[in-house]
């Protein structure tokens, strides 16, 4: 079994990897990122005085689709980006969490994260999301379409869609109801790892 955090950038998909990963390691599950991508991602989003996050917890896009991913990644905890999951190769069962968030609180996050707008694009011209009236409905749909693709997918063993909001608000019972679903952590563990203060919004 492969364990998946997927999602939107800045939906809490880091913090998510940090709660299942503490609270899995007991049970065996290892969590594996690309110590190179953390590299890149840095070197092009940060400057001597600025640096937006200490690891993304990704693996390279290139990954999902090798032919040695089913193994390769077998028991552990992985990061696959909601645009990576049509990519991924056919596993031997996963199981997924998939964050979600208010759109345009991302937008905010981005800014505050990566000390620039979070673009996107409208009518053939590009401009901040947070100025763009139809981003959230863009973001909405967009996230629809990734949800159906992983969770109708043969080799889906359970999909669970979590809402950052409702994991800030109360841990525990997010993560009571994965244990009980099949994945195998500590809920009590995985749920002293949920901070407030990796939000990046002004409310």
């Amino acid at each position: 079994m492969i364990y998946i955090v997927s999602g939107f950038m800045r939906s809490g998909t880091s913090m998510m990897m940090d709660c299942l990963s503490a609270g899995g390691r007991t049970k065996g599950i290892k969590c594996e990122w690309s110590r190179e991508r953390d590299f890149a991602m840095n070197a092009s989003n940060s400057d001597e005085e600025f640096k937006p996050n200490d690891s993304y917890r990704e693996i390279e896009l290139k990954e999902y689709s090798k032919i040695d991913f089913p193994l390769k990644y077998e028991g552990s905890l992985i990061k696959v980006m909601n645009w990576g999951l049509p990519q991924m190769r056919r596993t031997n069962g996963f199981r997924c969490v998939f964050m979600v968030r208010n759109a345009y609180e991302i937008a905010e996050s981005y800014e505050r994260a990566f000390d620039s707008p979070l673009m996107t694009k409208a009518d053939g011209i590009r401009l901040p999301a947070s100025q763009c009236s139809i981003w959230g409905q863009q973001y909405v749909q967009d996230m629809k379409r990734s949800i159906i693709t992983a969770e109708t997918r043969i080799d889906c063993a359970s999909f669970h869609v979590m809402d950052y909001a409702d994991v800030l608000e109360n841990p525990l019972e997010a993560f009571c109801k994965l244990n009980n679903s099949g994945w195998e952590i500590d809920p009590h563990v995985a749920a002293s790892q949920v901070s407030s203060e990796r939000k990046r919004v002004s409310c």
